[in-house]
């Protein structure tokens, strides 16, 4: 089997076709979410239930025995479908594989990350424990008190926009914050019942972060296509979606300690576009000590 060097556009249309195999009805929920009726952003969907964490390989040929891992974080009321996901990539894996037939593949073990360790859920055949929910208070308790610089590690493309036009040269803060609590706040309120933050509290916020400093920028816009020789992905108006992003890392210094909770958070929701594809993920680095 061939696949991609960026495997995220896969996984995402294996886990479509899969929830829409055994379920019509939660494919809608977790691939075409209904817009709120207090929607204050006419033109844009909503964002969806969930990222995926596509396998962080370079690897383009795999053989029959090899292993990918697959992240996959629900948000909200999402996480009581966990079987759900489980049961349509465990049926699409064993009757149709990853691309075409091929790469059929089985899950071996599901293993919930936590700010606490990782927590085994299903190994050798057998479901060890319930997946517990995870707050962001508690997420926000593994941030450090002070740190300065910072570095913002980008493993998958990021995809910013300010004033209507993607971001591909230097990343102020105060854009990256204000995307941010935006993503957690719309997040927050469709599926967990209500905004984390105020408007006058998420702009507190924004015009502290203008007061970061960039100290070194080693990021670089990415065009990226599928290069497995089939066709790039169309969305459903005909339309190629597009996968380029800011790639690399960036270093803020003076950044105010009420942002690095934020900061934390962040790392287990993803920024920007295309974040249910993988994108816009990244890490949270101290003096070259990653903070999970």
């Amino acid at each position: 089997m061939t696949l991609p060097r960026y495997k995220g556009d896969v996984f995402h249309r294996m886990l479509g076709r899969g929830l829409e195999q055994i379920s019509p009805r939660f494919g809608r929920y977790f691939f075409r979410p209904e817009t709120p009726a207090d929607w204050s952003s006419p033109g844009q969907t909503p964002p969806k239930p969930y990222i995926l964490v596509p396998p962080m390989t370079g690897q383009t040929r795999f053989a029959a025995g090899d292993e990918l891992v697959l992240g996959i974080t629900l948000f909200g009321e999402a996480r009581r479908h966990l079987m759900t996901l489980f049961i349509a990539l465990e049926r699409l894996g064993l009757d149709h594989g990853l691309t075409n037939g091929k790469g059929r593949f089985q899950i071996q073990g599901v293993t919930q990350l936590t700010p606490d360790g990782p927590l085994p859920l299903f190994t050798e055949d057998q479901w060890q424990s319930d997946a517990k929910t995870v707050t962001a208070a508690a997420i926000f308790t593994t941030a450090p008190a002070a740190a300065d610089p910072v570095r913002l590690e980008l493993f998958t493309p990021l995809r910013l926009k300010n004033q209507g036009a993607l971001v591909r040269g230097q990343l102020p803060l105060s854009i990256f914050i204000d995307r941010l609590i935006g993503r957690l706040n719309t997040l927050a309120a469709i599926y967990c019942g209500g905004i984390l933050l105020p408007p006058e509290e998420k702009s507190a916020l924004v015009t502290l972060a203008r007061t970061a400093r960039i100290i070194r920028d080693e990021t670089r816009w990415i065009d990226w296509d599928r290069d497995d020789g089939t066709p790039r992905q169309q969305s459903r108006r005909g339309k190629a979606i597009q996968f380029g992003g800011l790639m690399g890392s960036i270093s803020y210094t003076n950044i105010p300690a009420v942002l690095l909770p934020w900061l934390s958070l962040g790392q287990w929701i993803g920024v920007g576009g295309k974040s249910s594809f993988g994108l816009g993920l990244y890490n949270l680095a101290i003096d070259e000590e990653v903070i999970e």
